[in-house]
Order: C-alpha cells, then structure tokens, then sequence
C-alpha cells in the first residue's frame, strides 16, 4: 500500500545491466520517499538487492523470520528474493531506496544478514547519508564505474561496522526485536 508524499520519487534508469562475477554495479531502481502512516510494503521476488537508509523517523522491517525495529540512520542490505515486510511507525518514515544487481553483492547480503542481520546503524558515520544523496539527488548523469565505486564505499562501512559488532559482541544482531519460531 503506498501511503507517500508528493515529495516521493522513484526513478527506473535505462542504462541498468548485469555483469556476471563483475565489480560493477547496476542501479534499477532508487528513490526518496516520505512514507506516512499508512504506508505498508510486502513484497519477495524481486530482483536485484535492496539497500535502504533511513533519514528520519521510525519504523519496522520483517526480513527471514527477523523483525527489527527501524530508526533513524539505519541502513537494510537484503537479498529482495526473499519476503520483506516494512512499515513506518504513525509519525512517519523518510528513506532513501537503491535497488542494486551484482551478483557478488547478493552473497555479500546474503552471508552479512546470516551473520548479522540487515539492519546496521550509522549514527556515527553521516557520510553514509550523503553518499546516498549523492547517488540519489543527483542529475543521474553519473558514469557507471563512479556509481560502483560509492556503493562500494556503503559496503565496506557495513563490513565495518559489522566487524567491530562482530569483535565485541557474539550475541544476536543488534536491532533484533523478536525472532519467529
């Protein structure tokens, strides 16, 4: 159910393609919505990987029998093959969306979310913000190889926020509010 506001925008590019094993990155979809309260996205078999970030409010993600709580600076990586669930909480959500095909990005996703869920937190690296803005907001004239290269660079702060998870903590992903039996 899309719930959105005429701020809302989602963009399909016509350069997208796929390179097997390839250290490209192809974009189809990305966007920036502000999703109200009414807002209810359940979807699988979708391809591609989904990376989203969310610039404010809070809300709620339902990813492989997880359901994690979403707030403000929590950026999803997933595999969008599998069955998702998010919603914002009634004050609202705002996020930024890229819908990303690479097959190495989708064991990335895969083996990240086995280990640590699919939400990480950025609260203390607002760059990974503007680096979606950037991709975003821009004037989607951008080349190809410079676009991999800034997913590139969200990759590798989840690899490392999720090592220093990873180095203090053997417990549960953080995030984790419920797990299904």
């Amino acid at each position: 159910k899309k719930d959105t506001s005429k701020n809302s925008f989602v963009v399909c590019p016509n350069h997208a393609f796929n390179e097997p094993n390839s250290l490209i990155f192809s974009l189809n979809t990305y966007g920036y919505e502000e999703l109200r309260k009414n807002y209810y996205l359940k979807r699988s078999c979708f391809h591609g990987n989904m990376l989203t970030y969310i610039a404010k409010g809070n809300g709620y993600f339902s990813f492989r029998n997880r359901n994690y709580s979403l707030k403000e600076n929590d950026l999803i990586l997933i595999n969008c093959m599998d069955e998702h669930i998010m919603y914002p909480n009634k004050s609202g959500m705002t996020i930024y969306f890229m819908h990303v095909d690479n097959y190495l990005l989708t064991d990335f996703a895969n083996a990240n979310n086995k280990e640590f869920g699919c939400v990480t937190n950025f609260n203390d690296t607002p760059y990974v913000l503007s680096i979606f803005k950037d991709i975003i907001e821009s004037d989607h004239n951008y080349d190809i190889h410079e676009l991999s290269m800034k997913i590139y660079e969200i990759l590798l702060e989840i690899k490392k926020k999720n090592a220093l998870i990873s180095d203090f903590s053997k417990n549960s992903p953080p995030h984790i509010i419920k797990t299904a039996t």
